[in-house]
């Protein structure tokens, strides 16, 4: 009689859409879900069921009524309600949860679990990736409830989420804290390696440079002894082609010994040779003079091109040193920096830690004292 009377209604968009929003009303009454419903359909299959509800209450089918009053109430408050823009359903939750970067659980053994702690089970002997994604699924399930206008299942469910959320304050704050000051200390382990290893490295690395530079101290310093040894260690005994040359006079006077003999003067001859020996004797001697005052002069000048040599080889390697130096300095500080910046980061995080810590102590005892004061 309701179901005839409600179907005389029909629907602006034509009566097989009418048929159609009756259908999904039958199969809603029956236990479909309300997410079954199709977007597009669902605020006239609201309207719908506002309508058959009265026409229910009208001929006194009260079980009828009061769980078309639930649909309703879900259609419009619960998670899949009309006015939400994300319904908390299953598949979308699953997707916010990876979105967060939660693991992807598994919807049965999450439906269990929820079940389970509604029943009693302790929120920490639940295993940690499905107690992640606990409280966004009993939210969804008490708006559900709510909606529904099962408000003893909704207190039940609010239990178990209020239990969710104080242990994701006391765990989930404290165990990230936790986490980081155990990176922290991992980090600061590798970066004292890492400190250490530059400095064996830029000793090594400076015992090396030392080691080549005494190799090319080396073979420099037999460079320039070769240089000398072309000059020659001492003055030479015999005097070099070109400081020992006659003069024209000596020359002119052997040329007039020469004439004299040949022309049978022979005490002129003898006056001359001596005359000559005398001229040679003493040229010979200033030529030498002025060979070793040479020598020793070009010796001199070639001593101060050297010494001028080893300081610009010794200012080359200096410089590449300082530069090596100044290159090791630069890493090792920096190596340096990032073991200070990482301890004071650890001390920050132990103390954010262990005021955590005396934080949920502090509540433990304030809870505690609550209790013993309602008895």
């Amino acid at each position: 009689m309701i179901r005839a009377t409600f179907r005389k209604r029909t629907h602006p968009k034509g009566s097989a859409y009418q048929e159609e929003i009756d259908h999904i009303i039958d199969r809603l009454i029956n236990g479909d879900k309300v997410k079954s419903i199709p977007d597009e359909m669902k605020l006239d299959v609201l309207t719908s069921l506002k309508s058959r509800r009265k026409d229910t209450l009208l001929h006194r089918g009260d079980s009828v009524a009061n769980r078309i009053a639930e649909i309703i109430g879900e259609l419009e408050n619960g998670p899949d309600a009309i006015h939400n823009q994300i319904p908390h359903n299953s598949s979308l939750l699953k997707s916010q949860i990876m979105s967060r970067g939660l693991p992807s659980i598994d919807n049965e053994m999450l439906k269990n679990t929820a079940k389970s702690m509604i029943l009693g089970k302790q929120v920490d002997a639940i295993d940690n990736s499905l107690r992640r994604s606990l409280t966004p699924y009993l939210t969804s399930k008490w708006e559900k409830e709510i909606s529904r206008q099962h408000y003893d299942q909704g207190s039940i469910i609010e239990e178990s989420i209020i239990e969710c959320k104080k242990y994701k304050v006391d765990s989930y704050r404290i165990g990230p804290r936790l986490l980081m000051s155990q990176n922290y200390d991992k980090r600061l382990m590798e970066a004292r390696k890492k400190y250490d290893e530059q400095r064996m490295l830029a000793k090594e690395q400076l015992n090396q440079f030392e080691e080549l530079r005494r190799a090319a101290e080396v073979e420099f310093e037999n460079k320039l002894k070769e240089e000398l040894l072309e000059l020659g260690s001492h003055v030479p005994q015999s005097l070099p082609l070109e400081f020992s040359k006659f003069s024209n006079k000596v020359l002119d006077a052997k040329e007039r010994e020469r004439y004299s003999a040949l022309s049978m003067r022979y005490e002129d001859a003898e006056a001359l040779r001596k005359e000559v020996h005398q001229m040679e004797k003493k040229e010979i001697v200033s030529l030498n003079d002025k060979f070793v005052k040479s020598y020793k002069l070009n010796r001199q000048h070639i001593l101060k091109v050297q010494e001028q040599k080893r300081e610009a080889f010794r200012d080359i390697w200096d410089r590449k040193k300082n530069r090596l130096i100044n290159q090791t300095q630069q890493t090792i500080r920096q190596a340096k920096l990032a073991v200070e910046k990482l301890e004071r980061e650890l001390d920050e995080a132990r103390r954010l830690t262990q005021e955590e810590f005396q934080r949920v102590k502090n509540s433990e005892r304030h809870a505690n004292t609550a209790t013993l004061g309602t008895r």
